[in-house]
């Protein structure tokens, strides 16, 4: 089973894939690697407090409230929209995928950077700094911002 350090790789892994598409096509995966990261954030934490290794999402879920002060909301709300991406909409707008990052997956990874030490914090700044650049541009009624990728 993955260690602590090996989910947080993962996460970050996830995390650079993201920044090199994020707001500029494939918000539908987008969204899906958000919720993956958010994926091993969860396991990183629930290996190192608990040695627990989940099966499925659903095993996942049921562990949720071992961890403490986890944002349950942010991380149900981002396991939605990812499955709903993939297997219900298949479209996710510019605005939407904006909402998504910034409701959902910054409140996990802050709530991530708190618990992980060790030098384990996720560097979520390029995505931030990608979407404060559309929000920009999208505040300005840039016809492009409306897109759905």
């Amino acid at each position: 089973m993955p260690s602590f350090r090996e989910h947080g790789e993962h996460s970050r892994h996830n995390l650079a894939f993201l920044n090199s598409f994020f707001l500029k096509h494939s918000n539908d995966w987008a969204v899906t690697v958000m919720f993956y990261a958010s994926v091993h954030m969860v396991e990183s934490l629930l290996e190192k407090s608990h040695s627990l290794h989940c099966r499925n999402h659903q095993e996942r879920s049921s562990n949720l409230p071992k961890l403490a002060s986890f944002p349950t909301n942010a991380y149900k709300a981002l396991e939605r929209k990812a499955h709903d991406s993939r297997y219900t909409s298949y479209k996710v707008f510019d605005w939407e995928a904006h909402q998504i990052f910034k409701d959902h997956f910054q409140t996990l990874a802050r709530w991530f950077n708190t618990q992980a030490g060790d030098g384990q914090a996720l560097d979520i700044q390029s995505c931030m700094d990608l979407d404060s650049e559309w929000y920009k541009k999208y505040q300005s009624k840039d016809p492009e911002c409306n897109k759905c990728h």
